[in-house]
């Protein structure tokens, strides 16, 4: 979680305006994250291109669940971990 959770903050300081928010949550059976650089419409749902860093693959990989949404406004990452 620790490694998905600094991709995508990585990726708003490098892609986006530097500043963001991470928003973390705990529901039964799954911990959740999100990460937003802006303020997100949940009525456009895009992936996100793969830079040549490979970190949104990296957290495609050790995620359970991926959701992005994207406007001109910003994107927003959502990501569950299932629990074992």
């Amino acid at each position: 979680m620790v490694l998905a959770v600094h991709e995508l903050a990585a990726n708003v300081i490098r892609h986006a305006s530097g500043a963001g928010r991470l928003r973390v949550w705990s529901l039964p059976g799954a911990l959740h994250c999100q990460v937003d650089d802006g303020v997100a419409s949940a009525s456009a749902v895009h992936s996100l291109p793969c830079e040549p860093g490979h970190g949104l693959w990296v957290v495609r990989q050790v995620a359970s669940q991926v959701q992005t949404l994207s406007s001109p406004a910003g994107t927003s990452v959502q990501v569950r971990f299932d629990r074992a």
